[in-house]
């Protein structure tokens, strides 16, 4: 178990570094930016439907699922099957 925290932990730090490329070629980043947009729009009382946010929800996850992907922390540990 210890070694799954320790793996998902690197995957995760290793995700959160933009070393690679500049941080405006992140999809990740610019859903997060347009997530807090809406929000502070929501907060000043700018009625932003519901659908808007399960796109940016729906394009969340799926960037998640991508970085997951890319990282091979769902491929099987030495040993298994």
């Amino acid at each position: 178990m210890r070694e799954l925290v320790n793996r998902a932990t690197t995957v995760v730090s290793e995700s959160l570094t933009l070393s690679d490329k500049h941080w405006y070629h992140s999809k990740t980043v610019w859903i997060v930016i347009i997530f807090f947009v809406f929000v502070a729009l929501e907060a000043l009382n700018v009625n932003i439907s519901d659908r808007a946010f399960r796109i940016i929800e729906g394009a969340g996850l799926f960037t998640l699922r991508q970085a997951v992907g890319a990282s091979g922390c769902n491929a099987p540990q030495q040993g298994e099957q």
